[in-house]
């Protein structure tokens, strides 16, 4: 629980600094409302879990949950569908192209403003990252 309590806080930190709380707000309602929503199912593990609580139905409980996350897995449209749809049209920057985006620049190239070199990177740089955040 405490690992799921920080992450959610987490995303809330970065939703607040990047101040996009109303689409992620609209994001998530869309996923708890209108077609093809999650309530069913969380409703539906809800029931199942509380099977859990009654004597002598502990083992049935456990047995129902993992039938349940095994059709949410498999199911048509489920995990494996949208990991593979996701996958064969991602698309990925090089690497030299990300940082060229964040020193502002349209090319692969890697010449820094300040001349840094070595591990640390130069003011420019760390500028340019900071104002991905607001900053």
């Amino acid at each position: 629980m405490p690992f799921a309590l920080t992450t959610i806080g987490l995303f809330m930190i970065v939703i607040g600094f990047q101040d996009t709380y109303k689409q992620a707000g609209t994001l998530i309602a869309g996923d708890l409302t209108g077609k093809n929503n999650f309530i069913y199912w969380i409703a539906a593990m809800g029931i199942v879990g509380g099977l859990g609580y009654i004597k002598g139905l502990e083992n049935f409980s456990r047995a129902l949950l993992a039938l349940v996350l095994v059709v949410i897995f498999l199911s048509n449209k489920g995990f494996f569908a949208q990991l593979s749809s996701s996958l064969s049209s991602g698309t990925s920057q090089a690497p030299a192209t990300i940082g060229a985006n964040l020193q502002g620049g349209s090319s692969g190239s890697s010449s820094t403003s300040g001349g840094g070199s070595g591990i640390l990177p130069d003011i420019a740089t760390v500028a340019n990252v900071a104002s991905l955040f607001g900053g």
